[in-house]
């Protein structure tokens, strides 16, 4: 069963407070204070993995789209423009929405270290 969103952004959270770790060997105090669980963060791993996996086999694709697509310019043609899968298109997706999430959250940090006292209301 996949990790739900809320699941993975808390996954993501604490592996981000750790500095990333490789591998993502994560503590059980944090999976615990955060309620998850054990299958959902092993199904986190997986995924993670399978998202590397992914990203070797798109790069090793770019490598071999980028000397074809040298080869046909260098013949004076136009290369087309390459198609996606739909697995490839949620892919990309995913990682916008969670670098989204994570440039959000840098920004509320942010914001919190630039509060000064003197702006309380009280």
């Amino acid at each position: 069963m996949p990790v739900d969103d809320d699941t993975r952004s808390k996954l993501l959270g604490i592996w981000e407070a750790l500095g990333r770790p490789e591998p993502p060997d994560l503590p059980d105090e944090p999976l615990i204070s955060e309620g998850i669980s054990q299958d959902d963060y092993n199904e986190w791993r997986l995924d993670l993995e399978d998202e590397k996996r992914r990203e070797r086999e798109t790069l090793a694709d770019a490598k071999l789209a980028e000397a074809r697509d040298a080869d046909l310019r260098a013949r004076g043609m136009e290369p087309m423009p390459p198609r996606r899968t739909p697995e490839e298109v949620k892919a990309i997706e995913r990682g916008q929405r969670e670098r989204e999430e994570r440039a959000r959250r840098h920004q509320e940090v942010a914001g919190e270290a630039e509060w000064l006292p003197e702006d309380d209301d009280d």
